[in-house]
C-alpha cells in the first residue's frame, strides 16, 4: 500500500478529535510506521498509521500501553484507535522533547546519569511483569507475531535478517555476520539459561524524550522484548558508538545494574550483534520510498567500529570505555 493520505490522517483524526487541525507534519523517523504530528486549537496530536498489509505495532502499542502506564512508565496518552481500519492507527498525546539521541552532546555527565538512573529503574519496574511463554518481540502475550522458542532463534533470526539486507544493498562484506556468528557460538550455554522475561527493547537513543536535559517521556513501545534485558544495554552502546559519541550514559546505566564482569562481556557481544545490525540498515527503504544517498563516512565508521568490536571481543575488556577507543 502507499503511503496515506492526508484524507486518510484527518480521516482518523476526526473520529477522536472536533476541533479543527491547522497542519500535518510528518516525522522523518521510524522503519515500519507512518507517524505524523497534527498542530490543532490545542496540545498537538500523534498519529501513529501502519500497512494493514504488513505487520505492525499498532496492536501491540494499545496492548502495552494499557499495561504500563499503571506500572508508572512515562508513555503518552492514548487518545483513540482503530485496529480494524485501512491504516490501522493509534492517536497519541504529544509529549514535548525530543530523541535523546538528538540532544546527548549537549546533556552533562550529571544529566546524563539522573536519565540513565531513571531508564534502569523503569525496565526494572517492566520486569515485574510476567514472563511470558515465548522469546522475542511479542505484541502480547496471548497472540504474539514472531514467537521464537529460545533466545538464541531470536538471536540468529536478526543475524539472518541482518546477512539478508547487508547482501541486498551490497555495501559491507556478508562475511562480517558469519564472524559474529562465531563470536557467539561460545554463549550458546548461556543464551539456553536466558529466561522469556520481559523488558523494553528501544528505549536507547531514539524514543527516549529529553526536555531540558531531563526525562520527558518514552515513545513508540509496540512491543514487548521477552528475553535478556543486557539487549537493550547494548543497543545503546552501540547507537552511541554508530556516532562517534561517548558511552558514559550506559556506563551509569550497567552500574545501577551491579553488572558483573561477565555480564558486562555478555553486553559488549550483543553490542557487535547489534553492530551488525546497525550494518544492515544502510542504503535501505524501509517505509519511505526509496533508499537514502549513503552516506560513505558513516558506512566506512561503521565498518571501522564492527571491525574494532571484533578486536576488543578478544581481548575479553569489561569496560564500555573499552569499546569507545
Amino acid at each position: 500500500m502507499p503511503a496515506p493520505k492526508s484524507s486518510d490522517i484527518l480521516h482518523a483524526l476526526r473520529r477522536h478529535y472536533t476541533g479543527p487541525a491547522h497542519s500535518i507534519r510528518r516525522f522523518n523517523t521510524g522503519l515500519a510506521h507512518y507517524v505524523y504530528e497534527v498542530m490543532t486549537d490545542g496540545d498537538p496530536i500523534v498519529v501513529r498509521m501502519a500497512d494493514s498489509a504488513e505487520w505492525n505495532g499498532i496492536p501491540g502499542g494499545v496492548y502495552w500501553g494499557d499495561r504500563l502506564r499503571p506500572l508508572g512508565v512515562p508513555l503518552p496518552k492514548l487518545i483513540g484507535h482503530d485496529l480494524a481500519a485501512p491504516y490501522p492507527y493509534m492517536l497519541l498525546e504529544r509529549l514535548p522533547g525530543r530523541d535523546l539521541g538528538d540532544v546527548y552532546p549537549s546533556l552533562s555527565p550529571s544529566q546524563k546519569k539522573t536519565i540513565a538512573l531513571q531508564i534502569a529503574d523503569i525496565q526494572a519496574r517492566v520486569a515485574a511483569l510476567p514472563h511470558a511463554r515465548w522469546y522475542g518481540y511479542l505484541s502480547s502475550y496471548e497472540f504474539p507475531q514472531e514467537p521464537h522458542p529460545t533466545w538464541l532463534a531470536v538471536l540468529e533470526d536478526g543475524l539472518r535478517r541482518a546477512e539478508n539486507l547487508i547482501r541486498r544493498a551490497g555495501i559491507f562484506d556478508p562475511e562480517i555476520v558469519q564472524r559474529a556468528r562465531r563470536a557467539a557460538a561460545p554463549w550458546e550455554p548461556y543464551f539456553a539459561s536466558v529466561p522469556p522475561a520481559p523488558f523494553l527493547d528501544d528505549t536507547t537513543t531514539k524514543n527516549v524524550l529529553i526536555l531540558d536535559g531531563a526525562l520527558s517521556g518514552l515513545v513508540d513501545v509496540d512491543v514487548m522484548c521477552f528475553g535478556d534485558r543486557l539487549d537493550v544495554l547494548a543497543l545503546t552502546n552501540m547507537a552511541l558508538l554508530s556516532r562517534g559519541w561517548d558511552t558514559d550514559y550506559v556506563e551509569y546505566w550497567a552500574e545501577a545494574w551491579q553488572l558483573t564482569a561477565a555480564q558486562m562481556r555478555t553486553t559488549h557481544l550483543y553490542t557487535l550483534l547489534h553492530g551488525v545490525y546497525f550494518l544492515g540498515e544502510v542504503g535501505q527503504a524501509f517505509n519511505r520510498e526509496e533508499a537514502d544517498v549513503v552516506d560513505e563516512a558513516y558506512a566506512a565508521h561503521l565498518r571501522e567500529v564492527v571491525e574494532g568490536l571484533m578486536e576488543r571481543m578478544a581481548r575479553r575488556g569489561d569496560g564500555f570505555a573499552d569499546l569507545a577507543r
